[in-house]
């Protein structure tokens, strides 16, 4: 099975990122342009470079994949603006990306 994971390099992602490779899946991980890959790469796992606040990068990541966990969040932040723009706003993005594919996950 292909699984796209948001959030894969924090804490709880790298841990099921590592969780479904051995059990035999393949995981494609979500990340930005600035995420630290290290222990992901050398797992075996493909990257889609995106941001769940761009929409534009979601539907490649999305196409193809069987299913997706969506880990990405803000938990500490300055302002409620950027708390809504990742965790609200990103996670409907996500499912729109999802929503649009010929087979959705």
């Amino acid at each position: 099975m292909q699984v796209l994971v948001t959030g894969a390099t924090g804490f709880i992602g790298r841990h099921v990122v590592r969780a479904l490779v051995d059990a035999g899946h393949a995981a494609r991980c979500l990340v930005r342009p600035t995420s630290d890959r290290s222990g992901l790469a050398e797992a075996g796992v493909t990257f889609a470079v995106g941001d769940v606040g761009a929409p534009d990068t979601l539907g490649p990541a999305v196409e193809g994949v069987d299913a997706v966990i969506h880990l990405a969040s803000l938990l500490k932040a300055p302002w409620k603006r950027a708390f809504h723009t990742v965790n609200v706003e990103g996670t409907r993005n996500l499912a729109a990306a999802c929503a649009a594919q010929a087979e959705p996950p």
